[in-house]
């Protein structure tokens, strides 16, 4: 996901007369797709816990939710961690 994020980020860059608010929209566009991605490939990993008659929407949404909250913790924790 992060050569993917970088080639979209050159590639902008390359684009004449963007703003910079049209590159952190489509910036946030592929880090939502990614994040997409990665909750449903570990929802499918994890399919076997699913209990049948549950609410598999609610479920497939706390996995979205749970990896977007880790998400947010490790970015703080590398920008604490970095250099200034």
């Amino acid at each position: 996901s992060n050569s993917l994020l970088t080639s979209c980020l050159v590639y902008a860059e390359q684009l004449p007369g963007e703003s910079p608010t049209a590159l952190e929209g489509a910036l946030h566009v592929v880090r939502s797709r990614t994040a997409q991605q990665e909750a449903f490939m570990k929802a499918f990993a994890a399919l076997a816990s699913f209990r049948s008659g549950s609410n598999f929407r609610a479920w497939l949404f706390r996995i979205a939710h749970n990896n977007f909250v880790n998400s947010r913790r490790s970015t703080r924790r590398a920008r604490q961690q970095s250099p200034p």
